[in-house]
């Protein structure tokens, strides 16, 4: 009995033992295969990450080859255009200056006609040949005077015929001279002109190979673009808003001023008007409401309003070494995704000198530093203003009066274009946006 207990117990144990182990040995096994799994999946995040971190960085970089490409085609594009207004106005000189030379030549044959007709009528004539003794043969003293007076004449109309063939003579020549400058600026334009079409034709065939390529990553390529439509916008919310503060600012002076000199001249009428009262007086008639309503206050500066129009198209552009465009005024579209980014500037990455100069005379009414970092510059042209963004290194503080050329900072780098410098440069009237290239040359 105590045997088959204990035959039995020791089997029941054994049983239990080996149960244990076959349940504890999956256990073991699973938990490696778990982290194992773990590590896996840790490694296909991270390349999964690298891949999109990787995918991102070209799809910017596509797309700075994209912007850079159409910034060309629109240089060039612009190029083509002055150089069509130059050949045109070319043209016009070059027509004025045929007809002028035209009619010098038919000026300078008929003095040159009208000369040597007079000196053969001169010929067989006594004192054609001795003029001494034609005056000297005269029967009397009032003869001989009147022959010297009539030769001295006829020194004289000799004289002014020579010198009026010799300036005419002078003038062809001159004209003529012209004439071939411009018809030798008209060659060299034309030939500009070919050479720009070209270079056109070349930059809009490396586009369309360009967006052919990237039309397989539209979606990479349609977030960017959304990035950068929300930085363009973000750009004008703050140039907005400081242009707000600003208006708002100068609306409370000029009404705190006009307070104050609405004071001064209450106080000054009360004055006289008791005065006059108590000697009997009479009161000052009243202003003319007609005179007054012709005063116009709502521009502080019309002069320089008047000057900074006038100017428009011959202002020197804010970048004086060279650059290329990378974002015009306006509405863009994107010729892979069709998106719409709109710029109320433009901008431009420096290929020289990073200076940054204004535009215009004006006076600096606004500083403040942009969401990227570097600083923002508002020059005030009266009722215009221009914007100088994403600056470093400023030369000008607020309140400073610039002029024309004056450097007034440094152009940052921008990360969004491999670190080159970059500016944002608008021109503004009031809240409306104009474009800045058609005040620049």
């Amino acid at each position: 009995m105590n045997r088959s207990f204990l035959r039995f117990f020791l089997l029941t144990v054994l049983l239990c033992c080996t149960v244990a182990a076959g349940e504890a040995a999956p256990r073991r096994k699973t938990v490696d295969n778990v982290r194992k799994e773990q590590n896996a999946s840790r490694k296909k995040i991270e390349e999964t990450r690298r891949k999109i971190n990787d995918n991102e960085a070209q799809t910017k970089r596509n797309l700075q080859q994209l912007n850079q490409l159409q910034g060309q085609i629109y240089a060039t594009s612009r190029q083509i255009g002055k150089t069509r207004q130059a050949l045109d106005s070319l043209g016009k000189d070059i027509k004025v200056a045929s007809d002028s030379m035209v009619t010098l030549n038919s000026r300078l044959e008929t003095l040159q006609r009208n000369y040597v007709r007079s000196l053969r009528k001169l010929q067989g004539t006594q004192y054609a040949g001795n003029a001494l003794g034609f005056m000297l043969s005269s029967r009397t003293f009032s003869k001989a005077w009147a022959r010297i007076r009539y030769f001295r004449e006829f020194q004289g109309w000799y004289r002014r015929q020579v010198r009026d063939i010799n300036d005419a003579s002078a003038m062809v020549e001159a004209q003529k001279q012209r004439l071939g400058s411009l018809q030798l600026a008209q060659r060299s334009s034309l030939d500009s002109l070919a050479s720009g079409q070209n270079r056109l034709q070349q930059e809009q065939r490396r586009t369309d190979e360009y967006v052919s390529k990237l039309r397989k990553d539209r979606k990479s390529l349609q977030a960017a673009l959304i990035k950068e439509q929300k930085r363009l916008k973000n750009i004008d919310n703050e140039i907005s808003r400081m242009l707000a503060q600003e208006e708002a600012e100068r609306r409370k002076k000029a009404q705190s001023s006009k307070s104050a000199s609405a004071g001064k001249s209450s106080g000054k009428s009360s004055g006289k008007s008791s005065g006059k009262a108590s000697s009997g007086g009479t009161r000052p008639p009243a202003a003319n409401p007609k005179a007054a309503s012709k005063v116009d206050n709502s521009d502080p500066d019309a002069a320089l309003t008047a000057k900074f129009a006038a100017a428009k198209g011959s202002m020197p552009f804010p970048v004086a070494d060279s650059y290329s465009f990378i974002s015009r005024y306006g509405r863009n579209v994107d010729p892979v995704t069709g998106l719409q980014t709109t710029n109320t500037g433009v901008e431009v990455l420096l290929n020289g000198s990073n200076s940054v100069r204004s535009v215009f005379d004006g006076k600096v009414s606004r500083i403040f530093k942009s969401r990227e970092g570097p600083y923002a510059v508002m020059v005030r042209h009266g009722a215009y203003i221009t914007v100088y963004y994403n600056l470093e290194g400023l030369s000008v503080k607020q309140g400073d009066r610039v002029s024309k050329g004056q450097t007034i900072g440094r152009a940052a780098p921008d990360p969004n274009n491999s670190n080159k410098p970059m500016l944002h440069f608008e021109v503004r009237k009031g809240s409306s946006t104009l474009d800045p290239m058609t005040w620049v040359h």
